[in-house]
């Protein structure tokens, strides 16, 4: 079974619960992450599988802990990371929100773990295509990024507080 992030995350055994924080990296510090050890998905999300081997189940770590730690998961809600970290479990890392709000609050670019552009780059992708001078494909290939992202760059659906050119924040 594919690991979804929509799942309910149904009532687990007390011996699924124990494997599950086995396989957790318990942090020292007050607020450092508690970083999962175990598989991953392809996006590097923490996958936990459950169940009997026939009907073997797979969910995203992050949902499981919060699940164990906070109760159900609201739906349509989706769960965030605050410490931008997607193999952290650690519960007050973790938060319910719409997936509108953790975009507005997770690609804001600079301070997000995952960049890779830099707001300079913004700058320059966002100039070449508004003036023409290469098409989302071009840039996806010079910039070695999906043309996806570069579109929504482009678009002024991420990197929103990156300046234009002439200094003034996007006013998306």
């Amino acid at each position: 079974m594919a690991v979804t992030s929509g799942q309910a995350i149904p009532p687990l055994s007390y011996n699924d619960r124990c494997r599950f924080w086995a396989k957790v990296g318990f942090a020292d510090g007050r607020d450092d992450c508690w970083e999962w050890q175990a598989g991953t998905t392809g996006a590097g999300y923490g996958s936990f599988s459950f169940g009997p081997r026939k009907q073997n189940q797979r969910l995203l770590a992050h949902r499981v802990a919060y699940a164990l730690f906070k109760g159900p998961i609201p739906l349509p809600l989706t769960i965030s990371h605050l410490c931008h970290n997607r193999r952290c479990v650690r519960p007050k890392h973790l938060v319910a929100e719409s997936i509108g709000d953790n975009l507005a609050r997770s690609c804001t670019g600079v301070n997000h773990k995952d960049a890779r552009l830099t707001e300079p780059e913004v700058v320059a992708i966002r100039a070449a295509f508004d003036e023409g001078k290469a098409t989302v494909g071009q840039l996806a290939k010079r910039y070695g990024m999906n043309v996806g992202t570069i579109s929504q760059v482009t678009r002024r659906l991420i990197w929103r507080r990156v300046p234009e050119q002439g200094g003034v924040p996007s006013p998306n």
